[in-house]
């Protein structure tokens, strides 16, 4: 049979090959756009984040850089003002990043484990069953989540990080409302969501409850039935939503974070979003389409490794990556100089940028597989990191025949595994302790109530 879909694609690569794209640009744009036709054609009828983990990887490590290389290089306003620009030609760039991505979808795709056992229509009733009469199990897990979050503004940062992974425990309310009966399911709701919505105002930080968002967005929409028409608009209504929060994070701590500290402001949050709304031809504008582009552009920090990496620095042979698997293990009272998750050393380390305390960027994955391994090694690691998160999340569906609602937890599992810009330091780290918390809040509330949740 025919597969046209693959033959429209192969023509659209050689039409971008003819109008000016090399073979690794237009290769890259047709592999996201099936990838994209992939996540649509799947959408409610799996739980689709390993394809949006898959199409995020593309976007930061390979699209976002093609469209600075032709739009923000070095001889452009934005690309030459802000220093963002592409260090390395895109050859250079993308002879490694293609590859090395392309491996990591194969790796985070191969159908090499087995998942849910059941039917998405059997998981939805079960849910419901199983919840029918423990609506109130979200009631704490709301009370846990606010309150740990609270705590967590006055402790120190070695408690705070242990704090903030139990704090979102009340994304896992919500959830547990939707699904119950419970006669407060809907205070339980609003006051969650008001209260993330206060936190972002508050922190200025959009990142993680964007992709709880978008994660519980999957699995609230999984076993619908949806014709291709809804999941399209759902898919464009999604782009514009995230296009609008991108623009409102980058004005919104312009003004917020211009002091020695963060400062809420309500009322300017409310302006920016009226203002979009009324124009939203603002989102389009130059500075806002750079700004989104930017954004993503974690290609930015694995071009600058690679300029700099072996000249300045050799490479590190798995070191980064045995030493983070090793922190995960071991508390930091026994090891005191302990590494930490984020970017400082690793920006530090591979780029040279040792001149601020604190960055709030990092060389990514991908990065830290050049940086580790060189070219050809980076893209069998990557491989591997693929099948590792494959295994992970099969491991996490296999988990529903004994625990059902530990697809309600997914969101909570996974939010800094689908952030493919950080390190496998903030990843393992995270995913391992965000497990571990997970286990012994179920455990806790079960002796508390001798109830299954």
């Amino acid at each position: 049979m025919i597969n046209y879909k693959i033959i429209a694609l192969l023509l659209v690569n050689v039409i971008l090959f003819l109008i000016g794209f090399n073979l690794f640009e237009s290769f890259s744009i047709i592999i996201f756009i099936y990838l994209i036709s992939d996540f649509i054609n799947k959408f409610s009828r799996e739980i689709v984040i390993l394809e949006l983990i898959a199409i995020y990887a593309f976007l930061c490590w390979l699209i976002s850089p093609i469209l600075c290389y032709y739009f923000f290089d070095e001889n452009s306003y934005h690309g030459s003002l802000w220093g963002t620009y592409m260090p390395i030609d895109s050859v250079s760039y993308l002879s490694y990043s293609l590859p090395a991505v392309v491996a990591f979808v194969f790796g985070l795709r191969l159908n090499a484990f087995n998942s849910l056992p059941i039917s998405f229509q059997e998981i939805k009733s079960d849910l419901r069953s199983y919840l029918k009469d423990k609506g109130f199990i979200s009631t704490y897990l709301c009370i846990i989540g606010i309150s740990c979050h609270i705590i967590a503004l006055y402790v120190p940062s070695s408690i705070k990080s242990i704090l903030e992974i139990i704090a979102f425990s009340y994304y896992a309310a919500i959830f547990y409302a939707y699904y119950s009966n419970y006669t407060y399911k809907k205070a339980i709701i609003l006051i969650c969501v008001a209260f993330i919505l206060y936190d972002i105002v508050r922190s200025g930080m959009f990142g993680n409850p964007l992709f709880v968002f978008v994660i519980g967005i999957i699995i609230i929409c999984y076993g619908a039935d949806l014709n291709y028409k809804i999941k399209y608009f759902i898919f464009g209504i999604g782009i514009i939503f995230i296009a609008l929060i991108q623009s409102l994070k980058a004005d919104y701590r312009a003004k917020s974070w211009s002091g020695s500290e963060k400062i809420a402001d309500t009322a300017y949050m409310y302006q920016l979003v009226t203002e979009r709304i009324a124009n939203p031809k603002i989102l389009v504008e130059p500075d806002h389409i750079y700004g989104l582009v930017n954004r993503f552009n974690n290609g930015l920090y694995v071009a600058r490794a690679i300029q700099y990496v072996p000249i300045n620095e050799p490479y590190a042979y798995g070191e980064t990556i045995l030493i983070s698997i090793l922190s995960t293990f071991v508390p930091r009272f026994a090891w005191v100089d302990k590494p930490k998750t984020g970017g400082e050393y690793m920006t530090c380390r591979f780029l040279g940028d040792c001149l601020h305390e604190e960055h709030s960027y990092n060389i990514g994955i991908l990065g830290e597989a050049y940086v580790n391994f060189s070219s050809i090694g980076g893209c069998v690691f990557m491989f591997f990191y693929g099948l590792l998160l494959n295994y992970l999340f099969s491991f996490s569906l296999r988990l529903y025949s004994v625990r059902p609602t530990i697809i309600l937890w997914l969101p909570i599992l996974w939010v800094t595994a689908v952030g493919i810009e950080t390190d496998f330091l903030t990843v393992f780290n995270s995913f391992m302790k965000s497990a571990l918390i997970v286990f012994i809040l179920y455990k806790s509330i079960e002796l508390l109530r001798s109830i299954k949740i």
